[in-house]
């Protein structure tokens, strides 16, 4: 199974996103749910920074992420206020994931079942597991 970012990396990735992450409505304040593995931590980080980009050359707001998830060995992203340019960019990141090893950031995985869970895994953690 995939080892999940520890509490410092999900902080720091709220601490260096928190536009993206966080919201408010008029009750309550709500944070993103993240749940992949440590492995993609490096992948997130470059999704936002190129979602920031499109937001800037587009003139718009930032897309808010209510939710990361693994989902049959890819990234799920979901988000609220994107544009089809930015919807484009998440699935390209979606899409990615799929060939980066969740446990390690390893290029060059492959999707296996494991434990019941379909998986992005490099040979290397394949065989610690």
């Amino acid at each position: 199974m995939p080892h999940f970012p520890t509490d410092e990396d999900y902080q720091n990735l709220f601490r260096d996103f928190p536009d993206v992450f966080y919201w408010n409505d008029t009750e309550h304040e709500y944070r993103a749910s993240i749940c992949v593995g440590n492995g993609w931590v490096s992948l997130i980080r470059k999704l936002i920074e190129a979602l920031q980009d499109q937001a800037k050359t587009e003139g718009t707001r930032l897309p808010v992420i209510t939710d990361i998830k693994s989902k049959y060995g890819n990234m799920s992203v979901s988000a609220d206020y994107t544009t089809a340019a930015m919807d484009d960019i998440i699935e390209d990141f979606e899409d990615i994931s799929g060939s980066i090893c969740e446990t390690c950031g390893a290029s060059f995985a492959k999707q296996q079942l494991t434990a019941g869970w379909v998986t992005s895994m490099c040979q290397l953690c394949e065989r610690r597991n």
